[in-house]
C-alpha cells in the first residue's frame, strides 16, 4: 500500500477530510432529503418580489382652479417632502378642486419608513393647508399587496336575472375569500349595482335660483347612518333604545326631500328632478366575458363582475390560489343556483407552479443527456457518480435560496436553468482526473483520487470564481431592474459554489467506493 498523499491546497484537503469518513453516505441522504424539503415549502410565485418605496398625497379644494391649487397646495406640500430622507422624485399634480403629489423613494429604502415618514411629514404640516382645504389623503404603494395573483370572473347564466345579482354576489365573495390565510385584498370590478338615479332639469333650477350643489348638500344629509343611541329614564333608570334609521327608503321619499324655500313655500325633489330606481348608469366601464363555441369561434358575450384577489408578501401563491379555487368549488352550486357562473381568468398560482415542475422536468432532461454522454466516453460508473452530483447540486442550492429568502419565480428558475450547463463542470473534471490516474498500479484508490483533486484544484477554483464573477456585476444594476434581475448572480454563484463542494467531497468518496482500477 503506497504512502498517503499530502494534500496542498482546500480542494485535496476537503476531499481527504471527506473520503473515508462514514458520515459522507449521510451527509448526501441528508442534502437530498433537505432538498425535497426545500422544493415543496419554499414560496412559488409568477414573478419576483420587488420592492418599492412610494406614495402619494392627495388633498381636495372643492371650488378652486388648477393655477391656484398649485401654489396653495402642491408647491408648498412638495417643498415639505424634499425635507425626508430618501426621496427620489417627487411629481406634484394640479386640477381643479383637487391637488396630487406623488413620491417615489431610491430603491432599497425601507418600505414601512418611508410610508411612515410620509405620513408623518403631512400631518405635522397641515396647519399651513389653506382655508376649505380637506383633510390630506395617504396612500402608499405596495406592489406584492396590490397585484392580483388570482382573478375571477361571475357572470349570469341566464339573461332574466336581475341586472346587479353578480355585482351583489361578489361583494358577498369578498368578505368570504378575505378570511382565507395569507388573502391581502379583495377587490370588485365592473358589474352593475342597484342606486337611485336623479335627473335634475336645469331649467328649473334656474327658475327657482338653486345650485346644485344645494341639491347634493341636501341628499347628502339624509343619506347617512346613524347609529342607535342607548339612554336611561330619569325616574326609573330603564334602558330606552333610540334608533334613527335611514330617511331614503324609496323613491317617494327621495323625492319629497325639501331642497330649498322660494317665495315662503317649500321646493321639493321632485320640482326640479327626475327620480328612478335603476343602476349605476354613470359608471360606463363594463367588462365582458366572452366563450368560444365548437368551432373556436366567440359567440356568447356575458357582462362580467371581476374579483382581483391579491396575496400576502412572502406567501406561497400555490398555496393561496389553491384555497380560492377550493372555497369556489365549494360556492359552486349555490352560484349556480342562483343562475351565475365562473371562471377564473388569471391564476399565478397555478402558472408558477406549473414553472417549477417544468424546471424540475427540464434539470431530469439535462441530467439524462449527461449520464448518456458520460457512459460513452468515459463508463457507466462514471456516469452514474456525475449524475447524482446533479441533484446533490441542486438540492442544497434551493436549501440555501429557502434560506436566503427568496421564492420559486420565473427569474429564479431561469437562473437554475442558465447554471445547468456549469453545474457539472467541477464533477466531470474531478471524476475525468481521477479516471486518467488509475493507470497508476503502484497507488491505491484513496492516494489516486486526493492526488487527482489536488492536481486540478487550484484551475478548478480560479476558473469557477471567474465565471462567479463575471455575474456579480448584474449586482450593480439600479432600481426596478436590479431587484429584477439580482436572483440570476445570485443563484448562480451558489450553484457553482456547491458545484465545487460537491466534487470536491461526494464525488471522490463515490470513485473510491464504486471504481476499480
Amino acid at each position: 500500500m503506497s504512502k498517503e498523499f499530502q494534500p496542498r491546497n482546500i480542494a485535496s484537503k476537503l476531499t481527504k477530510e471527506f473520503i473515508h469518513n462514514p458520515i459522507t453516505p449521510f451527509f448526501i441522504g441528508l442534502i437530498l432529503v433537505l432538498g425535497v424539503m426545500a422544493l415543496l415549502i419554499t414560496p412559488r410565485e409568477e414573478n419576483p418580489q420587488i420592492i418599492v418605496s412610494g406614495g402619494g398625497v392627495i388633498i381636495a379644494l372643492p371650488g378652486v382652479d388648477a393655477q391656484t391649487i398649485k401654489k396653495v397646495v402642491v408647491e408648498p406640500l412638495e417643498q415639505k417632502i424634499r425635507e425626508i430622507k430618501g426621496v427620489e422624485n417627487i411629481i406634484g399634480i394640479a386640477k381643479d378642486d383637487i391637488g396630487i403629489v406623488n413620491v417615489s423613494y431610491y430603491m432599497g429604502t425601507n418600505k414601512e419608513s418611508a410610508d411612515l415618514k410620509l405620513y408623518d411629514k403631512v400631518i405635522h404640516n397641515i396647519s399651513l393647508l389653506p382655508k376649505g382645504a380637506m383633510m390630506p389623503l395617504v396612500k402608499t404603494i405596495d406592489i406584492d399587496n396590490d397585484l392580483p395573483i388570482v382573478t375571477v370572473a361571475l357572470y349570469p347564466l341566464d339573461s332574466d336575472i336581475k341586472k346587479s345579482a353578480t355585482f351583489d354576489k361578489a361583494r358577498e365573495l369578498q368578505r368570504v375569500i378575505g378570511g382565507i390565510k395569507n388573502v391581502s385584498k379583495v377587490i370588485v370590478k365592473g358589474g352593475s349595482k342597484e342606486q337611485y338615479n336623479i335627473f335634475v332639469d336645469l331649467g328649473k333650477l334656474s327658475g327657482f335660483h338653486i345650485s346644485l350643489a344645494q341639491v347634493s348638500a341636501a341628499l347628502e344629509s339624509l343619506s347617512t347612518n346613524v347609529p342607535d343611541v342607548y339612554t336611561t329614564t330619569k325616574n326609573n333608570k330603564e334602558r330606552v333604545v333610540i334608533e334613527v334609521r335611514n330617511a331614503l327608503r324609496d323613491v317617494s321619499d327621495i323625492e319629497n326631500i325639501i331642497i330649498a324655500s322660494y317665495n315662503n313655500s317649500s321646493i321639493y325633489l321632485r320640482d326640479i328632478a327626475e327620480v328612478q330606481r335603476g343602476y349605476d348608469i354613470q359608471n360606463k366601464k363594463y367588462a365582458d366575458i366572452k366563450f368560444r363555441d365548437a368551432n373556436g369561434k366567440f359567440t356568447s358575450v356575458l357582462p362580467q363582475t371581476t374579483l382581483e384577489i391579491s396575496k400576502l408578501s412572502g406567501s406561497n401563491a400555490v398555496f393561496v390560489s389553491s384555497d380560492i379555487k377550493e372555497l369556489l368549488e365549494l360556492h359552486k352550486d349555490a352560484l349556480k343556483a342562483e343562475g351565475i357562473g365562473y371562471k377564473i381568468t388569471r391564476d399565478d398560482g397555478d402558472r408558477a407552479n406549473d414553472s417549477v415542475n417544468e424546471l424540475v422536468y427540464h434539470i431530469f432532461l439535462a441530467t439524462l443527456f449527461i449520464t448518456v454522454l458520460m457512459w460513452v466516453v468515459l463508463g457507466w460508473k462514471e456516469s452514474l457518480i456525475v449524475t447524482l452530483t446533479v441533484p446533490l447540486v441542486v438540492a442544497i442550492s434551493l436549501v440555501i435560496v429557502y434560506i436566503y429568502g427568496m421564492t420559486l419565480n420565473r427569474v429564479t428558475m431561469f437562473g437554475f436553468l442558465l447554471t445547468m450547463g456549469l453545474l457539472v463542470d467541477a464533477g466531470i473534471i474531478v471524476i475525468e482526473n481521477i479516471h486518467r490516474h488509475m493507470h497508476k498500479q503502484d497507488k491505491d484508490m484513496e492516494y489516486l483520487c486526493i492526488e487527482a483533486v489536488d492536481e486540478i484544484g487550484v484551475p478548478t477554483n480560479i476558473a469557477t470564481i471567474a465565471i462567479i464573477f463575471t455575474s456579480l456585476p448584474a449586482l450593480l444594476v439600479g432600481k426596478m431592474m436590479g431587484q429584477f434581475i439580482a436572483p440570476i448572480p445570485i443563484i448562480m454563484s451558489v450553484v457553482l459554489l456547491m458545484s465545487l463542494a460537491i466534487g470536491y467531497t461526494v464525488v471522490p468518496y463515490l470513485a473510491k467506493k464504486y471504481m476499480k482500477k
